[in-house]
C-alpha cells in the first residue's frame, strides 16, 4: 500500500518546483545592456562584478542554480576574402559567401549567428563575420545565503538573487575577485525554487 502511494508523493513534490531561466547581456564596463527570462523583473549592476537579479515572485526555498558565461563577438566586421585562418568567427551577414569552403561544417545550412573556425581567407561573396571574444570571467557565484533573503519582507515584491562574476586580477595573482564581463558577453542561468507565493 505504501509503495502504491509513492508516485503520487513524488509527483506532488516535483509539481512545486519552479524553474526560472534567463540570460543577461553585458555592455561596456560590465553594464547590463539587456536581459531575458520569464519571471525576471530586472537585472541591476550593483558595483563592479556584482549583479542583483530581481524576480517577479516570492519563493520560500532555493533548491539549486546553474550559471555559465558565453563569449560574445569582438571587434569590427570582417568581409569575405579577409578571414584569418584558425580564427573563431560568428556569421553576421550571409552574402553569397561559400561558407562550407571557409570552415562551416558540411551539412549545415549557413545562418546569421552560426560560429565556425576559418580554414581560409574566403573569396568575394560579401558575407561578413565578427571574431568571437572571451568573457574574461572564470566563474559566477551566488553571493549570499539565499534562504535568508528570498522572502524576507513578506510583501510580495519578488525574491532577489545576488551574484558575483569573478576573475583573477592577473596571471600571477590567481585569487578571483569581482570583475566586469567583457562587452557583448552573456551570462545564462537556470534557477530552481520551491514554494512560490504566487504560482502555488
Amino acid at each position: 500500500m505504501a509503495n502504491a502511494r509513492m508516485p503520487q508523493f513524488l509527483w506532488s513534490y516535483q509539481k512545486m518546483l519552479t524553474m526560472i531561466d534567463g540570460t543577461v547581456t553585458f555592455g561596456a564596463s560590465g553594464a547590463v545592456s539587456s536581459y531575458t527570462g520569464r519571471g525576471i523583473s530586472s537585472v541591476t549592476k550593483l558595483t563592479t562584478g556584482i549583479y542583483q537579479i530581481q524576480l517577479t515572485d516570492d519563493f520560500n526555498y532555493f533548491v539549486n542554480g546553474d550559471f555559465r558565461m558565453e563569449s560574445g563577438v569582438s571587434g569590427g566586421a570582417v568581409t569575405d576574402g579577409s578571414f584569418v585562418t584558425n580564427t573563431l568567427y560568428q556569421i553576421q551577414t550571409l552574402g553569397t559567401t561559400n561558407w562550407g569552403a571557409v570552415g562551416l561544417p558540411s551539412g549545415l545550412t549557413p545562418a546569421v549567428g552560426m560560429v565556425f573556425v576559418a580554414t581560409g581567407a574566403g573569396g568575394s561573396g560579401g558575407g561578413t563575420v565578427k571574431a568571437i571574444g572571451v568573457s574574461g570571467i572564470n566563474s559566477v557565484e551566488i553571493a549570499q545565503n539565499v534562504q535568508t533573503e528570498l522572502y524576507n519582507t513578506g510583501t510580495n515584491i519578488g525574491s532577489t538573487i545576488v551574484v558575483q562574476t569573478l576573475a583573477p586580477t592577473s596571471s600571477s595573482v590567481t585569487t578571483p575577485i569581482p570583475a566586469s564581463p567583457a562587452n557583448g558577453s552573456i551570462m545564462a542561468f537556470t534557477l530552481f525554487f520551491r514554494n512560490s507565493s504566487v504560482l502555488y
